[in-house]
């Protein structure tokens, strides 16, 4: 495997690092806002409430969280929707969305 996941096959492994015009596909993209995003919402939730944070030992993956859960990105929706026409605006696309109202309205 290579270091952008699946070696040979364009589109896969990392791709935030460049402007929207340049992703191969939408795939990452898609699976970060329907499913990566929103499960780690719950999983920083469950290690806060233990007060975890340290052994995790990982906080760059709950200043994502935090970002993904309080971070408007209109621009970048935006920018992304000029770029390549992919229109992630609907609600269950945004951040902020957790899927659980229990959990979007703490």
């Amino acid at each position: 495997m290579g270091k952008d996941g699946r070696l040979g096959e364009k589109g896969w492994g990392a791709y935030e690092h460049l402007h929207p015009s340049e992703w191969e596909n939408n795939l990452g993209e898609n699976y970060r806002r329907c499913c990566t995003s929103a499960s780690w919402v719950g999983q920083a939730l469950a290690a806060r409430l233990m007060k975890a944070e340290k052994v995790w030992a990982h906080d760059a993956f709950f200043e994502y969280v935090d970002r993904w859960m309080f971070e408007d990105d209109t621009r970048a929706i935006e920018e992304i929707k000029k770029a390549r026409g992919w229109d992630y605006s609907s609600k269950w696309a945004r951040q902020g969305q957790a899927w659980d109202p229990f959990v979007e309205n703490m």
